[in-house]
This record gives structure tokens, sequence and C-alpha cells, in this order.
């Protein structure tokens, strides 16, 4: 059973092998190019060949393809090509580059040279058919006195074989002459040609075979196309009978075929005539020339049917007739009654419609437009049909609607897109646009159809919304306050960009979101706004306190209820006043700075009686009893006392009384000096700049400081050392001096009561004036030894309301307005410099000019 399968298998294997070499040997001469040696041998014959022939002239063969590719299995191979040369990667490529060299086409005779691979003798022979190279046939593998030792084994070096086992693979190649193997080589180039004059005569005895049963076969499959057609075939004689017609001819018109061909044309075809019968025929068709027409054929119930005739004049056999095939068309008639009839409604629906409709052909010309395109686009149907688009319109090409025309002439659906039309030197329209592809029954595009209307109105109309929508959404997002509109859930519907930089959260992200949870600091109003928007009023709340950081900002929050496309909701309206509520703190202090100043200068004026009698009452007192003790009235009142003048000058010397006198007199002089420098900074100045001088101005702020400290016994101011470093060229600068001097008050008192507090054992003020000659600004530091300050602290030194010190006792304003008096007020600068542990060092510049 198994050895029947095995044959069986065999049997089929041939049969196939045998109908490739059929098919091959049959293919037309111009199809040559794609036939290999096995189309045209059995291989298992050459291979046979192919053996008895190594053997009997005792060389290895072998049959490559042109590029030295095997085609059978390698005969008689020695030992160093098998198994030392091929067995490696580059020996084999170079033994198939061989193979392709020695086998190339040479008619002249077989190629015989050393291999280019191992340096063996080598011979080939080219097998063609037809002038086309098939196959290389290759003997060789022997060596002769040409061959040098020296090259082989230097060859197994470079393929890294073992060089002893390939010596010794080498000695048992067969010698053979060179004449010897040159004859071998001629046998071989005999047989070659032999194979393909051989191959060539089968090709063509083949060729002839086939070429008859082919047209044979092409008789019969006429015949049976014609006697099974689905239209009818009449052979017309030249006279105008019948002399065939097929089955489909005899039942389309009542007759056998038998009785259609005793009939003649005139019997079968309303337009033809008997009287007229040769200036009929001719119509059918002139010699050679197909003609196609419509006419009435009767049939043998006397009934009449539409066909349409295509014919022809042939000559078989020397008779010339003519050849008609004719096709029943009633089905057709009605079909293009039906399709008039729906083309007559589409044209009526096409024409009413209020969108441009296009039809392209596949080349993008129109085939069809509607009223509307001809009343848009301002071109009637005679200008468009048969002209593409660019054409017509130029400025179309390469826009967004040859783009999509594309899309859609590729199979792609594009709709609704809206696309803005330029013509140069019109208006510019917006169309919504739509493409598709027009199939055929295949399911092939064989054409678009684009169908657009004209929004350039909505497009206004929607970009005016746009336009005022941003210009609200501008107004808002560029409003100071935070803007939040929430629905009647609390959930947010409008965030502006102040909310965002509040808060950090973008609208994005913050839409539909609960307002507590993306503005955690309106949690304590959710109440308020829910009352608002159910109560429909305003509700507000003035400086609430809101804790940022370290800092408390005060804030005024207005809830506005609304409606909006019928849902209720509210906007929350929240104001950072920080800034207001610190200007009025600062107004109630310079208030209170005001009124403390007009408290100083009645006191000062107060002092000043009572000083001016004291002062002038130690003078006399001196006068008389120290400066002259010859004055009459002084020495008559000494005798009526009972004493002398030089007595009472000698007890008042030695109780020191003129040393008193005289500073009970300077103290006087110094408490004048003080209440007039008082009075000075008291005083409200005018807006008058005069020129002062820098170093008198910090000499008398100096002596205020230290009287102002020594009242307070806080500290003792005197206690702080002062280094004066002044520039004793320092021009005058124009100033407000009393404001100058409340810059220095500041600082100094600033610095002195840090020092206290870190308790500096030797505190010290370093002050300095110079002139920076190339700003040309006049300048001056004071710099302590204090405790200093850190960056953070350094950098907010200047910040309204900003102190170090604890609650109620410092406002935080002294600097600010430091800082306000010398920048705004005299155009100058003011800068600090400090670091933890060393100190703090405030540099101010005036311009010499003062303010421009």
């Amino acid at each position: 059973m198994k050895d029947e399968e095995k044959n069986r298998s065999q049997l089929i294997d041939e049969i196939r092998e045998m109908r490739k070499q059929v098919a091959a040997l049959t293919r037309p001469l111009p199809e040559m190019e794609g036939i290999c040696f096995e189309d045209l041998f059995n291989l298992s014959d050459i291979q046979h060949l192919q053996d008895l022939y190594a053997d009997a002239f005792g060389v290895a063969a072998l049959i490559t393809r042109p590029d030295g590719t095997p085609i059978t299995q390698p005969s008689n191979f020695t030992d160093l090509c098998s198994r030392f040369v091929r067995k490696t990667e580059q020996g084999k490529r170079n033994c198939m580059l061989s193979d392709a060299a020695i086998g190339r086409h040479n008619p002249a005779g077989p190629i015989v040279q050393p291999c280019l691979s191992a340096g063996l003798w080598d011979a080939g022979a080219s097998i063609t058919v037809g002038g086309r190279h098939i196959a290389n046939w290759l003997i060789g593998q022997v060596r002769n006195e040409t061959q040098k030792e020296e090259q082989i084994m230097a060859y197994a070096r470079d393929l890294d074989l073992d060089e002893t086992q390939f010596y010794s693979a080498y000695l048992r190649v067969p010698q053979m002459s060179r004449e010897r193997f040159e004859s071998v080589a001629q046998v071989i180039f005999f047989a070659a040609n032999q194979l393909s004059r051989s191959a060539y005569q089968n090709l063509q005895q083949a060729r002839f075979i086939a070429e008859k049963a082919r047209t044979e076969a092409s008789l019969r499959l006429t015949q049976f196309c014609v006697d099974h057609a689905n239209m009818g075939i009449f052979q017309i004689r030249m006279d105008g009978t019948i002399r065939s017609a097929n089955p489909y001819a005899a039942k389309m018109l009542g007759y056998t075929t038998e009785e259609l061909c005793l009939l003649s044309i005139p019997d079968i075809d309303l337009s033809v005539g008997s009287d007229t019968l040769t200036e009929d025929m001719s119509r059918l068709s002139n010699f050679g020339r197909i003609r196609t027409f419509e006419t009435i054929y009767i049939r043998k119930n006397s009934s009449q049917i539409p066909v349409e005739v295509t014919s022809n004049i042939l000559e078989y056999e020397t008779e010339r007739y003519y050849i008609a095939f004719v096709q029943n068309i009633s089905e057709r008639k009605q079909s293009d009654k039906a399709l008039r009839e729906n083309q007559a409604l589409l044209t009526n629906i096409l024409e009413s419609m209020d969108e441009s409709v296009r039809v392209y052909d596949q080349r993008y010309a129109y085939l069809l437009v509607n009223k509307k395109f001809e009343e848009t686009g301002g071109r009637s149907r005679q200008e468009v049909i048969g002209k593409t688009p660019w054409q017509i319109f130029p400025h179309l090409k390469t826009t967004a609607h040859e783009h999509n025309m594309q899309k859609a002439m590729a199979g792609q659906a594009v709709t609704g897109i809206e696309i803005r039309i330029s013509d140069p030197g019109e208006t510019d329209i917006w169309v919504k646009e739509s493409y598709s592809p027009l199939r055929d029954a295949d399911g092939c595009v064989i054409g678009i159809v684009g169908v657009g209307s004209d929004i350039s109105r909505q497009r206004q109309d929607a970009e005016e919304l746009r336009r005022l929508r941003n210009y609200l959404s501008n107004i808002i997002d560029s409003m100071p306050s935070i803007l939040v509109g929430v629905d009647s859930a609390g959930k947010v519907t409008q965030w502006n960009h102040q909310a965002e930089h509040v808060t950090g959260i973008c609208f994005e992200k913050a839409c539909s979101q609960p307002l507590e949870k993306v503005f955690p600091g309106l949690i304590q109003e959710m109440d308020r706004i829910k009352v608002a928007i159910r109560e429909s009023r305003v509700l507000r709340s003035s400086k609430k306190p809101r804790q940022d950081l370290d800092e408390t900002r005060y804030e005024d929050i207005t809830i506005f209820p609304l409606v909006a496309n019928g849902v209720e909701g509210a906007v929350i309206r929240v104001d950072d006043v920080t800034e207001q509520v610190r200007m009025e703190e600062m107004m109630i202090q310079s208030e209170k700075m005001l009124s403390v100043g007009g408290l100083a200068a009645g006191m000062a004026h107060e002092i000043n009686n009572p000083l001016a009698g004291m002062t002038q009452t130690a003078q006399v007192m001196a006068q008389r009893l120290t400066a002259n003790f010859d004055i009459p009235a002084s020495r008559k009142a000494a005798r009526d006392a009972g004493t002398s003048l030089e007595a009472i000058g000698r007890f008042m010397e030695a109780r020191g009384i003129p040393r008193m006198l005289q500073a009970i007199i300077e103290s006087g002089y110094r408490v004048s000096q003080i209440v007039s420098n008082m009075l000075s900074f008291a005083r409200k100045d005018s807006l008058t700049v005069s020129s002062h001088d820098l170093n008198e101005i910090l000499d008398k702020t100096i002596e205020l400081a230290a009287t102002d400290y020594d009242l307070k016994k806080n500290y003792d101011f005197k206690r702080i050392q002062i280094i004066r470093k002044y520039d004793e060229k320092l021009p005058v600068v124009p100033c407000q001096a009393s404001k100058i001097q409340q810059v220095i008050l500041n600082i100094l008192a600033n610095g002195a009561q840090a020092m206290q507090e870190a308790e500096i054992p030797d505190s010290r003020f370093i002050i300095r004036t110079y002139m920076d000659l190339s700003r040309d600004m006049a300048c001056l530091e004071i710099a302590d030894n204090g405790p200093g300050m850190d960056e953070k602290t350094r950098k907010h030194i200047f910040d309204p309301f900003f102190t170090t010190k604890p609650a109620g006792v410092g406002t935080g304003l002294g600097l600010s307005v430091s800082y306000f008096i010398v920048t705004e007020n005299h155009n100058g600068e003011m800068a600090v410099e400090s670091s933890p542990g060393k100190g703090a060092r405030f540099i101010i510049r005036l311009p010499r000019n003062g303010r421009e």
C-alpha cells in the first residue's frame, strides 16, 4: 500500500514537471526572459549525464546558473574543494564568482583558466537557448605543472584552514596535462552546444504544436461563444440574404435558425426596403470599418422590437460578408426613459437646492453644476463644464479645496469643512464644503461630488459674537479683581486671570469643579452665595482679613446673583484692599505724627519763655558776682551786709559758684539749641527746596537723636559711639532739611534699638559723606555693628507695614516713609547692605542738582 502511494506521488511530481516544461516550451519568443534551465531539461537525466562525463574523464563537473548558483549536484568533487574551500563562507562565495566568470557566454570555445578561488584548473562552456544564456557547464579541479604550492597554501591561511590537512587534500587532487585538459574542455563545449541546439529545436517544435492546438481551440471557442452569446449574431451575404444566425437571434425574432436563414434583411429590418436594399445595405458598414446604429426589427408575429446593431465587413476563405451583432435594447429603452425621468427629477432637485452642487470626473473637470453654483461662483455652466476648478478659479490651486478633493478622489468622504475663499480683488467668503467619492457599479471611484454653502454671514455673526466674547473676556481678565462665576450648585462657570493668578489653577481645571475645592478661601462664603442666589440680592463684605503665609491681607467680597441662559448662579468679586487699608493706617499715623509735631512745637514755645528768663538771670548773677567788683551798688550792698566784695569773691571761688553759674548758662544755651532743632524738625515744610550742608544736617540730627533717647530712658544713645567721616569739601545739596532729618532719625533709631536688643557691647555708628563724581550725586552712609538681617528681611525692609518688632511696638512705616522721601521727594536713591551678624549699612544718594 505504501509503495502504491509512493509511486502515485512520484507520478504526480513527474506530471507537474512535464506541465511546467510544456508551459515553458510553448511560451512565445518575446517571453523567453523568464525561461530557466530546469524548464527545458529533465534534471535527473542531466545529472546522470554529468556523472558519467565526470567519471569518464576523471574531472569534477557541475552545472550552474549564469551567476554561479549550482543547479545540479557536484560530480566527482575533490576533497580540497568540497571538504575545505566550499565549507567556508568566503571560499563558497569565491567559487560561485569563479564559476560565473569561467562559464560566461563565449561562442568561440570553452574558457580554460585556473579557478579564481583555490587556483586549480577549471573550464566552462555556456548553454544558451534562442541567444539567451541560461546555464554554465563547468569541469575541472585538476592540477598540472603550472600550480604553485605557495599560492595554494597562502589561500588556506586566508580561509583560516588547517594547513596540514589542506595540503594533504591538495596532494590528492588528480593531475592532468594542460593539453589533455583542454581537449576534455572541447568535449564539454561540444556537449553544451548540442544541448543548446536540442533545447531550441524542442522549443520550436513545441511552439508549432501548441500554436496549431490554440488555433483549433480558438475556432471551437469562437463557435461556442457565438452559439451561447447573449445577443443575436448574423452572417449576411453581400446581397442582403442571411447566411447564418445563432440561436439567440432566432429566439429573439421568434424563428428557428433554419427559418431565419431563408430570410433577408428587408424581412426583419423595418428601416431597410426591398427596392432600396443596395443603398440601405451600404450604410451597415464600409469594408474594415465598424458601425453601430439603432433600428427596429420585425418579429415573426409582426411585433416590433428596438435593437442596436454593430456591423462590419469580413473576408473569410475568399468570401466577403457582413457580420452583425444585434442586441435587444427594449429594456435599455425603458431604462433610458426611466433614467431621463429620474434625471429630470434630479435636475429639478439640484436646481432648487440652496447649496452649490458640482460633479467632477477623474481629471477633476466639471461634469455638472447647478443653478446655485452659477449664482455663487459667478460663472455659467458653459464656462466651466469640461474645465478644472483651478482653470476657472486659479486662486483655489494648492488650497484646502484641492486637498479635500484629492482625499475624496482617493475614496475618503470629506464632510462639513469650513474654508475661506480669498479671491484676489474680491471680498473673502466662507463656505462649508463636503466632498464624496462617486463610484461605479464595481465600487471604483470615477469622480467626486461636491456640495457647498455660503456661510459668510453666519461666520460674520459668529466672528462678531466671538469678538464680543473676547472683548468681554479681556475686560474681565484685565480686571485686578478676582471674578468667579458659579451655578446654583456652587460649581465654577467663570474664572478670570486674577483668579488663576491667586489660586494657581487654570480655568480648564477649575471649570465645573466645586468652588470650595478650587478656591478654599471662599469656603466661608458658600452660605452667603446660596442666600444671594435664592433671594436675588447683592451681598457685600468689607475688609475681611485673610492670612497669606506670614502676611495678613484684606479683601472686599461682593456676591452678585445672576441668571444666564435660564440657569441661576452668582458672580463673586474679590478685591484686594490691603494697600487701601494700609494707606488708611498710614494716613492715621501721619495725622498722629502731625499732632505730635504740633504738640512738640507748642511745648518748645512754652519752654523757650522760662528758659530765656532763667538764662538771662544766670548771666546777670554771674556778671554781678564775678565780672566786676567795682559796681557801687554791689559795694554798698556788701557793706550793708557787714562784709566785702572780696570776701564774697573768695567764698564763691571756694564753693565753685562761678563754675556753677557758667554751667547753668551753657546748659541754657544747649537746651535752647535743642528746642530750636525740635522747632525746625516739627515745623510743617513747604514744597520749597533749598540748599543745605549734609554734614550740618547730620550733626543736628545726631544731637536731636541723643536728646530723644535720653528722655525716653529706654537706652542711652550717648553710650553709642558715633564715628564721623565727613567729606569737608562736600557741596551743598538741594533738599528739604527736615525730611532728610526724619530719614536719618529713622535709620539711627532702628539701628540703636537693634543694637540695644542684641546687647552689642561696643555699639557704634560710622557715618560717612562723600561725592559720587561719576553720577554727580552726594552720598551719605550710616553703618552700624548690630545683628544685621537675613536676605528675606533685607528684601522687604522698605515695604510698607513690614516690621520685625513685636505687635504694638512698631508700625512698619518708618523706613518705607524714608524710602519714599528719598526716592520720590528728592529723586534720589536709598539702599541697604546687610547680612546676619555683620551689621547694616544704609546708603542714601541725593542729586547735587536736586530734582530736574
